[in-house]
């Protein structure tokens, strides 16, 4: 086990995957390694076929003469420009715009701090002050929960059986 790969390894389980005789504690590793593959299937760097929710996002994706076909009619629906060239510019400079008003204000920014002192985290955020509600927005989440019917859980449960038959594969306890 001692020759695990260790760059899966964060700082934060370092210190109890690795023991001060540089031994690999196995459910540790075992761990950090379930822990790392959930976030990765969580940020889609990693894919599981097949699967609906895990799967590859890219497989659903317009390719080859479908997309061409259709590309006309899904570029002007959502004013886009046929060339990605243009759209990639355009939002690169508006990624580098961002980047510079943000390195602009830091330095009055009271809720960050920057310590080049600190190797693992030299970047800190203060909490922010949570900001009230507009009177506007609570009107509107009025509006809408009046509008909702009322309906308990079990009739929501029937309805879905009913369509999909999902509680056939209970069985009963007794």
């Amino acid at each position: 086990m001692n020759a695990a790969p260790l760059d899966i390894v964060t700082s934060p389980w370092r210190r109890l995957v690795i023991s001060k005789a540089s031994d690999v504690d196995r459910p540790a590793y075992t761990l950090c390694a379930l822990e790392r593959l959930q976030d990765s299937l969580r940020r889609r760097d990693l894919y599981v076929a097949p699967s609906e929710r895990w799967g590859d996002p890219r497989a659903k994706l317009l390719q080859g003469a479908r997309w061409e076909a259709e590309r006309n009619q899904i570029c002007r629906s959502l004013n886009l420009p046929l060339d990605a060239d243009q759209t990639l510019a355009r939002l690169r400079a508006q990624l580098d715009g961002a980047y510079r008003r943000t390195l602009d204000h830091l330095p009055e920014n009271e809720a960050v701090s920057l310590d080049r002192n600190k190797r693992d985290r030299p970047l800190t955020l203060s909490h922010l002050d949570s900001v009230d509600e507009p009177d506007s927005l609570i009107e509107l989440r009025e509006l809408v929960v009046e509008r909702l019917p009322r309906v308990d859980l079990p009739e929501i449960l029937l309805e879905i059986h009913l369509r999909t038959g999902f509680a056939d594969v209970f069985t009963h306890m007794g």
